[in-house]
């Protein structure tokens, strides 16, 4: 039985797509914890399911190549062996350079048991035959320490930063990108960690993601 069959949805790139909206996040499926994830990249809440799905998010905004992003953006109907099953991705994400891919986010768990792998691997070849990057994310390569807690604590403070207020930062960090001490600006500067974010989120600052926040962590301006 042929693997591919027919693709519903509102992707870009997919051939002989039916225009139809794909399957909504709903309160009402047992067993879903839903987050609303608030997105400073897409100026609006990305509705996802579970914990691991807002982590994606995360690193997806502190990710200079992405331009945008979308949760569960199409539904394909597939085929294999035990028959017909639908399959609709977590997410699609628009780079600034190159096409949009597709990200699917499972916990390894979940993504290594041999029937839900086989058919992530039918979805796979499904989007790739299609020219769509596939990419598999688990909790191994989103939820890596300390990255994701620095991650989290910046972007909670960074969302009630304007972007006007990381003016104060960027006068205490060098031009030629030579890295200063948290130390040392909050000796400067309190309550820097917001604006520490925000700058991060603008594209204007760098920061030490290999070692946890403290006094020694470094912060950096990005040359231009």
């Amino acid at each position: 039985m042929s693997s591919e069959v027919q693709t519903i949805g509102r992707g870009r790139g997919v051939p002989k797509s039916k225009q139809l909206p794909a399957r909504r996040i709903s309160r009402g499926r047992p067993g879903v914890h839903i987050v609303q994830f608030p997105s400073e990249m897409n100026k609006r809440v990305i509705p996802v399911e579970g914990r691991l799905e807002a982590d994606m998010c995360l690193l997806f905004e502190f990710d200079p190549s992405i331009q945008s992003y979308r949760s569960q953006p199409l539904t394909v109907t597939l085929a294999d062996e035990h028959g017909f099953f639908n399959h609709t991705p977590d997410f699609e994400v628009t780079p600034f350079e190159g096409d949009p891919y597709i990200v699917e986010v499972k916990p390894s768990a979940r993504a290594n048991q041999p029937f839900r792998a086989h058919r992530l691997q039918v979805a796979r070849e499904h989007f790739l035959g299609n020219d769509r990057e596939y990419l598999l994310e688990t909790e191994l390569s989103i939820r890596i320490e300390p990255k994701i807690t620095i991650l989290r604590n910046l972007y909670g403070r960074a969302r009630a930063v304007p972007l006007d207020d990381i003016a104060a930062l960027l006068a205490l960090l060098p031009k030629d990108g030579t890295p200063v001490s948290l130390l040392t600006i909050a000796s400067h500067l309190p309550n820097n960690l917001g604006r520490i974010g925000r700058g991060v989120l603008s594209g204007w600052i760098d920061v030490e993601l290999t070692k946890p926040i403290g006094p020694n962590w470094l912060v950096w301006r990005k040359p231009r």
